[in-house]
């Protein structure tokens, strides 16, 4: 009589367990903020030797988020490569904003947040009358007042 031979059992996928796997660092991603210098361009935040300071806090497929100071460009990067004094970067995703939005030496409009109400707005100084107010966020109401100010500029 003859035996068949026996089959090895098929190798199954790797199932990621719902609170197990998932959990270990090897599948955990951070994603870092980085403030760009006034007037940087993406081309000198994303070069190899800009991320010195943080290699050792970054590890490949880490994603950083770049905006500028004043509001040129937002970006977000994907690291590649890390070694002992430099980090390789990809862009993933780059925004260039057409213009700077900054209302902090503006001495005739104040930007502020109405505590009561949750909202951004902005008023003259010295007048308690808003001119524009109910704004999500301080970037809205910042773009609202350049365009106040064009339009009184017409």
């Amino acid at each position: 009589m003859s035996k068949e031979p026996t089959k090895k059992p098929e190798a199954r996928p790797h199932v990621f367990k719902a609170n197990g796997d998932l959990q270990l660092a090897e599948y955990v991603r951070s994603v870092h903020y980085l403030w760009a210098p006034t007037n940087a361009t993406i081309e000198q935040v994303t070069d190899i030797k800009c991320f010195v300071h943080i290699a050792n806090k970054l590890k490949p497929n880490d994603e950083i988020i770049i905006r500028a100071e004043d509001d040129t460009f937002y970006a977000r990067v994907l690291v590649r490569v890390v070694r002992h004094l430099d980090v390789i970067v990809t862009v993933l995703e780059y925004f260039q904003m057409k213009e700077s939005v900054d209302a902090t030496g503006d001495s005739e409009y104040d930007v502020s947040y109405i505590n009561g109400r949750y909202k951004w707005g902005f008023k003259r100084k010295g007048s308690s009358e808003w001119i524009l107010k109910e704004m999500q966020t301080e970037q809205e109401a910042l773009v609202a007042l350049n365009d106040h100010r064009k339009s009184l500029a017409a």
